[in-house]
């Protein structure tokens, strides 16, 4: 039964004692600065949760805000204008006026759900009247080419093909110039059945008027077949199948603006050989459709993406064009396209690797030891240089050539990713596009937002400089499954690069291509009406909302591992100092031995092996810090146990155990107090040590994790980024230490009188 009047005792003890010690404890300036510092910190880490916060990790400042980029306009597909407002799944398709120098894009092509528009690119108005209305959902294209003169507009033969899901294959004639125009009909339209659902279309033109051999249309199909059909009259030259329920698949776009418009990526330049992703890579004449190569050959199971033909790298002639495939498992092959010989310089590379085919291959390294897990999407091509996006969210730029004897062939010569997208699921979403006169490699992606939602899906645009750094970076409101399209117009005297998107809501962008990235943003309200009191980080990450989540973590881990730590101190000091003999030994040698440990190497190399985790930092701290706090509760409990009142516990038959935590214990809690905010103070230091140095928890918000991205990211001159943490880690830091030295005098009372 409680004895109450015991309880009510005990606590007006505890409370005489209370007051005495803050009376005594207020005596000191420093201390009660020190203790003022720790409510305020402590006040902002409790109501944190009920400020309104922006997330520190996932919330990210509007692209409006951190990017100074024109969007020249955006069009909803949707409205009376169009009557679409399906999805829009596929590249933006460009139509040029003939013209020489710097022909200007005067319609886009668009493919949404089952309509093809066409798209003013100067101001997102219509081109043609109407919609062309499909038999059923556009499931590739538009390609647009012209078979015409490029240089004289008067000879201009613009097609635009697409194919749908029910097997239809279309063909538009479409040459009408200058502003809103009818939509092809009668005789300027061709309708072709095929043998599945239409998965790819590529086509090959030369630069002149009049129709060659070689001007071809060809169409893949998911039920394994190939059709070559005329340019001049759309007529089936020739069919192949690859057997059935397997999708053909061919690089449809341009590989090689601005000077190579005129064939689409899966031809080689002369247009006589067709290189195709059916199950296996095959590559075949297109006069006829037989094997230009001797077998077709394995990239892995499954593969998704199409090869793509480079030019020439080597213009003295060494050899020619050569073909590339990217697996969904992470490798790049590169075959001869003249034979199909799997390129020399990559199987003496020390970097290749044997691929399950048989040959050496570029394995794509995400890490030093670690591939890519893909997949990989088709790879764009710009001389000896490879760019390949990955799904798992990093864009690699690839040396095809080695360069002397530093650099073999096939080396990572950069990767690009956002780890904190990366972190909520974020992947590259369709290949990527480079524009070597703009020196800018544009990548788009998809990111979840953190949840399993598909409604909540946003879509990116990144744009990365040739050393790979970001550039700008545009978010939308939903995924953007297909590259964007990219021209560089004349307007007046200025050349004005812009490009041109579709999101999967119907949307249509015209973004200038030229952006700059802002953040991180100085203290400020911007465009989006959003006001950032201590500016943003580089990822447009709000600093304050970071500051004070950081400030929970600081305390918790203060807290927890000097609790932790400052508690296997008190059992090993009472546990050493009240047996003794060879317990102390044994137990102060081995103190002894964590104590001469040197701290800081051995923290990192404990939080390296036990993972980045806050739990873990905690206890890696709480094990390395408690000797010092063992050792002067051994010395105290060696004069203690020597008193009468211990001496009398013993007579009454109270056991070592009763001794230790009802007798001792109370006696040596004021030096456990003690040690205890001094160990606070270190295990804040350590902590934020420990984020600097890259061991912390990436998904937990830290002063050390701020302070290691400026560092990493050399933005030492953002003040408004730097000051924050780095002034929060030494307050409260000090503070703890100054509550400290002000209960040491209460303590120790010969401290008071000096």
């Amino acid at each position: 039964m409680v004895d109450w009047n015991l309880v009510r005792e005990r606590f007006r003890a505890y409370r005489r004692n209370f007051r005495t010690t803050w009376v005594l404890f207020k005596e000191s300036r420093i201390g009660v600065a020190g203790l003022g510092i720790i409510v305020v910190f402590s006040a902002i880490a409790i109501l944190g949760p009920y400020m309104g916060l922006r997330d520190p990790i996932f919330w990210r400042a509007p692209s409006e805000d951190l990017i100074d980029l024109r969007t020249n306009w955006a069009t909803d597909t949707s409205t009376f204008l169009f009557d679409a407002g399906g999805p829009i799944e596929s590249e933006v398709a460009i139509r040029l006026v003939p013209r020489t120098p710097n022909p200007p894009a005067d319609r886009v092509y668009v493919a949404s759900g089952d309509k093809l528009l066409a798209v003013d690119p100067r101001t997102g108005l219509r081109g043609w009247n109407r919609a062309f209305q499909t038999s059923a959902t556009i499931t590739a294209g538009p390609i647009a080419v012209n078979f015409g003169d490029h240089i004289d507009p008067r000879f201009l033969d613009e097609y635009v093909f697409v194919g749908t899901a029910d097997g239809t294959f279309y063909a538009l004639n479409d040459t009408s110039l200058g502003g809103e125009t009818g939509t092809p009909g009668g005789s300027a339209v061709t309708t072709l059945r095929v043998t599945g659902s239409v998965t790819s279309i590529a086509a090959y033109s030369d630069f002149y008027a009049g129709y060659s051999p070689w001007e071809r249309v060809y169409v893949g199909t998911s039920e394994g077949y190939l059709y070559a059909f005329r340019a001049s009259n759309m007529t089936e030259v020739w069919n192949r199948t690859f057997g059935p329920g397997i999708a053909v698949r061919m690089a449809g776009t341009p590989l090689n603006p601005p000077s190579k418009l005129n064939y689409s990526a899966a031809l080689t330049e002369n247009g006589t050989r067709i290189f195709l992703n059916a199950g296996m890579w095959y590559g075949l004449y297109t006069e006829n459709g037989t094997f230009a190569w001797p077998q077709p050959y394995s990239v892995g199971t499954p593969w998704t993406s199409a090869p793509v033909v480079g030019l020439p790298g080597d213009f003295s002639g060494g050899f020619g064009e050569i073909v590339y495939a990217a697996s969904d498992d992470g490798w790049l092959l590169a075959r001869l396209a003249s034979t199909g010989d799997p390129y020399s310089a990559w199987q003496a590379s020390s970097v290749a690797q044997l691929h399950p085919s048989g040959v050496k291959a570029i394995p794509v390294m995400r890490t030093a030891s670690q591939r890519d897990p893909g997949p990989l999407f088709q790879p764009y091509i710009d001389g000896g240089t490879i760019f390949a996006a990955s799904q798992s969210g990093i864009l690699y730029a690839i040396t095809r050539d080695a360069f002397g004897t530093e650099i073999a062939a096939g080396s990572v010569l950069w990767r690009y990713s956002d780890a904190i997208l990366v972190e909520r699921g974020f992947g590259f979403s369709a290949p990527p596009v480079f524009r070597p006169d703009l020196g800018l490699v544009f990548a788009p992606g998809s990111d979840p937002a953190g949840t399993t939602d598909p409604t909540d899906d946003m879509g990116v645009l990144f744009a990365i400089g040739e050393a790979g750094g970001l550039v700008w970076r545009k978010d939308f409101d939903a995924p953007v499954r297909a590259p964007p399209s990219i021209w560089v117009t004349q307007e007046a005297a200025q050349l004005v690069p812009s490009l041109w998107i579709g999101s999967s809501d119907g949307w249509v962008f015209s973004l200038s291509s030229t952006g700059i990235y802002l953040a991180p943003l100085p203290p400020g309200t911007y465009p989006s009406g959003n006001t950032y009191v201590w500016g943003t980080d580089n990822q447009g990450r709000d600093i304050l909302s970071q500051f004070i989540w950081g400030s929970r973590i600081a305390l918790i881990v203060g807290f927890a591992s000097a609790l932790l730590g400052v508690g296997i101190g008190l059992v090993v000091g009472l546990v050493s100092g009240y047996v003794g003999r060879k317990t102390d030994v044994v137990l102060m040698r081995f103190t002894d031995v964590v104590l001469v440990l040197p701290t800081l190497p051995l923290l990192i190399i404990l939080s390296a092996i036990l993972g980045a985790s806050i739990w873990n930092v905690v206890l890696v701290i709480a094990l390395l810090s408690w000797p010092g706090t063992a050792r002067v509760i051994r010395a105290e409990i060696l004069s203690l146990k020597e008193r009468p009142y211990i001496h009398s516990a013993r007579v009454t038959g109270a056991s070592s155990m009763r001794i230790m935590f009802r007798h001792l214990t109370p006696n040596v809690m004021p030096l456990v107090f003690l040690y205890m905010t001094f160990s606070v103070s270190g295990a804040i230091l350590f902590e934020a040590a420990l984020s600097f140095l890259g061991l912390g928890d990436i998904n937990t918000p830290s002063w050390g994790t701020m302070l290691s991205t400026i560092q990493q990211s050399d933005l030492i001159r953002a003040y408004w980024w730097l000051l924050p943490p780095g002034l929060g880690i030494t307050l409260l830091s000090l503070a703890f230490f100054l509550v400290g030295r002000a209960f040491e005098q209460v303590v120790n009372p010969r401290l008071r009188t000096r």
